[in-house]
Parts: structure tokens; sequence; C-alpha cells
């Protein structure tokens, strides 16, 4: 009896599972603020220099840019005096003594004056948040295997509520990263433990609905490499190249949908628009996304799916560049679709994912897809970056990347209407038949063709 079989004839939910699932995923519902938290705590406000302390009571006036408005990064070395040569009353220089902002918010870039020269350090603190969240999986998981996942739960939460609390009142710019990054550890680890507990609570044939979640469980710990340890030995040559290619397809699709997933999560401030009212729109696009991927892997399939959804999203990345800034209500929409076909990715993804990988490696490919997943997201913060040199390098660098997710995806197998592989013989069987599949009309349109022949004297 396969795996599969076993799923179709044992178990059912009760009261006890749908009370557990319950008390899990109340509390889960506060976890996913934190990822976007950064879009409200370091909101960038006008701003411009500050005066010098022995500056007159004259109006203070400020150089303008190329685009004609004030600039934000400088002032006159000298006000303009008639008194002054005309080389001299243009004469700029750095903010040496702060800038006044235009909102009576406090963030941390307010705070810590994350602007100008320093404003690479906004992106760097949700950098390292994401780092946390990487690195709390394997650290979790490993704790919870030697503690149980009860106390590992409760003291991921009591983590987060002391490190969140602790983030709100650091003093420093360094302490703050600290502490956000203690608060990523933590919200990986209360995912992992929930998922692990609401796997072993759920009976057996309930598991496969939840197959998007199962994987970032024991995966990312430490049956990573026990898991490689088992399966590697057993690889032939030319099992190890297949299984080898769908790996990396795989893994490119699940970087690429992190990498711009998060880069369109976290610029709901540069489109312009009441940064809450478009995170609502943000939040909400998610929604119908969801269910259309839901209709499109049922009856498209995984593979065109998963390809058309990174691609759509990678074309609405790279139409921005072309837009004006002044077009907000047009960039909002196309970022909006960009964002819910990223959102359907991920979807897509867990649900392919659990089912392109056999068995015997299948908690080992979830885990190390989620890990690849989270480093683009840790690496999307970074790239914004770039838009210093140009501003459209950012968008380029995303969209390429998205892109290349979706083209990838075409190349791996198609699981719709398939039992789950048993072993890596059963994908390297899958890939023949499939190989022959498209092989066996090419065949019989070639036998159908009659060559043309000479004619006799």
């Amino acid at each position: 009896m396969t795996f599969s079989e076993i799923l179709d004839r044992v178990g059912s939910m009760g009261p006890f599972q749908y009370l557990h699932v319950t008390l899990l995923a109340l509390p889960i519902l506060g976890i996913a603020n934190h990822n976007l938290l950064q879009i409200f705590t370091a909101t960038t406000p006008d701003h411009h220099c500050r005066p010098p302390p022995n500056a007159s009571l004259e109006p203070w006036v400020l150089p303008l840019g190329p685009n004609g408005k004030p600039e934000k990064c400088l002032r006159f070395v000298h006000l303009p005096n008639a008194s002054l040569p005309n080389d001299t009353q243009g004469a700029t220089e750095p903010c040496l003594d702060g800038w006044i902002y235009n909102s009576t918010r406090d963030t941390i870039v307010t705070e810590w004056d994350l602007v100008c020269g320093s404003n690479k350090l906004k992106e760097m603190a949700q950098s390292v948040f994401m780092a946390g969240i990487l690195v709390g999986g394997p650290v979790f998981g490993e704790l919870s295997d030697r503690f149980g996942r009860k106390p590992i739960l409760t003291w991921s939460y009591l983590l987060l509520a002391a490190s969140g609390s602790s983030a709100a009142f650091s003093p420093s710019l360094t302490v703050y990263m600290i502490f956000r990054f203690l608060c990523g550890c933590s919200i990986s680890g209360i995912s992992l433990s929930t998922i692990i507990l609401n796997v072993e609570w759920v009976p057996t044939s309930t598991r496969a609905i939840s197959s998007t979640t199962i994987g970032y469980c024991y995966t990312i710990g430490q049956f990573i490499l026990p898991g490689l340890a088992y399966a590697v030995p057993q690889w032939r040559w030319l099992q190890l190249s297949v299984s080898a290619a769908f790996f990396i397809f795989s893994l490119l699709s699940w970087f690429a949908t992190g990498f711009a997933y998060y880069s369109l999560a976290m610029g709901v401030e540069e489109f312009g628009v009441n940064i809450y009212i478009l995170q609502i729109i943000f939040g909400g696009v998610d929604i119908p996304a969801k269910f259309i991927t839901i209709l499109s892997i049922s009856y498209l399939g995984r593979r065109i799916t998963q390809g058309f959804l990174l691609i759509l999203a990678g074309v609405a990345i790279l139409a921005l560049i072309f837009v004006s800034s002044e077009m907000q209500l047009l960039r909002t929409a196309l970022a909006v679709f960009g964002k819910g076909c990223l959102s359907g990715s991920f979807s897509c993804l867990f649900l392919y994912t659990s089912e392109l990988y056999p068995t015997v490696l299948r908690q080992t490919g979830m885990g190390i897809s989620n890990i690849w997943a989270r480093v683009g997201s840790m690496i999307a913060p970074l790239v914004k970056i770039t838009g210093e040199l140009q501003p459209f390098i950012p968008n380029v660098i995303f969209g390429t990347m998205t892109l290349l997710g979706g083209s990838a995806a075409f190349f791996l197998l198609e699981t719709l209407n398939r039992p789950l592989p048993e072993t890596i013989e059963d994908i390297q069987d899958w890939y023949q038949q499939t190989k022959k599949t498209k092989q066996e009309p090419e065949a019989e349109k070639a036998s159908q063709t009659i060559p043309l022949k000479t004619g006799g004297p």
C-alpha cells in the first residue's frame, strides 16, 4: 500500500482537531504583521536640512534639485546674499546639523536620522529581521525535537513579546537591529512549532490538505542533512542529473517568489498613496489571488499556473519602470496585480513542491526550498539600495529574476492528477514516461510522412 492510499483510507477531522487547529491559528494571525511592520515604523516623511545654530532669523532658503523641488540632503554654504560673489552663492554642503521632518510621527527614520547617506541602514534593518527568520528555523527545529513542541512554542511567544517590546524602546539603531533579529527568530520558532503540533494532532488523511504548510517543519531543522545523507548514496548518475535539474528549477522559483514578493510588499511607501489604505489593498488582493490560484492549479495544472504567475508578476514589476511617478493610480494597480500574482505563486509552490519530491526527500526538498525563499526575502531590501545609482535598477533586477523563476517552472514535471511519488526511482520513471509521451506524437507524425521519390526514365 502506497502512502497516498493510506491517506485516502484512514483518519478524519473531529472536535479535538478543530479545537486545537483554532487555538493554534488565532495567535498566528498577528505574526504576519511583524513581517511588514517596518512599513509603518520606518516611513520617511518629507525633510530638509536643519539651519545651523548661528543662522539668522531670515527665512531658510534651500537649494533646488534637478526636479525643481527643494533638496532634502543639501543646503547652501552661505545664504544667497547680494554682497557675495555669484560662484559662492550656489555652493552647497551636506546637512551638518541634522534634519527637520514635516511630520509629528516618530519612526526609526526620524529618531536616528536614517535619511540621505544613512538611508541604507533602513533597508539593512529589514534584512536583519529576515535573517532572523532564516536562522530561527534550524535553531528552534533542533530545540523542539530535543525539549518538545509545546515548551518551545511557549518560549517563542515569550521571546517575541520580550524582543518586540525591547525593540520599541531601543536606545540606538544597533540595539534595535539585535532585537528585531530576535523577533525574526522567535517568529520562525512559532511557525515551526505550530506546524509540527498541527501535523501531529490532525489525522493523517487531512494532512495532505495542509501540505502547503508541512514542509517548513522538520526540514529546516535537523532533518535536512540526514535526509540528504540517506538519499544521495541511492542516486545513480542519470537519476542525479534529473533530480538535480528539478531541484535547481524548483529552488529558482522559490527564490524568485520570495525575492520579488517582499520587493513589492515593503515598497508601499514608494507609490505616493496613503500607506494604511494601500496596505489594506495589498492585503486584500491576496484573497481573490489565492482563490484564482486554487482554480487554476485544479484545472490548468501546477506547472502552467506557477510559470505564468511569476511571469505576469515579472512583467508588472518591469512595467513600473516605464510608468511615470505622476501616474500614481496606474503604478498602484500594477503593484497590486504583481503582489497578487506572487501571493498566488507562494500558494502554488507549497503544494507543487510537496508533490514534486518523493517521500524520502519531500521534507528535505520543502525545507531547502523554504530556505531559498527566506534568502530571497533577506536580499530584497538590500537590492533596493541600488536605486541610489539609478531609480530603475531595483525593478530591473526584481523583474528579471522573477521572469527567470517563471521560465524555470516550465521545465518541471506536471503533478496534476498523479499519485505522490514514493522513491527517487518513481521520479525517474515519471520523467521517462513524460519524455516518451512527447516523443510518440513526433514519431507518429514522422511515420505518416511519405518521402518523395525521383521519377524514372
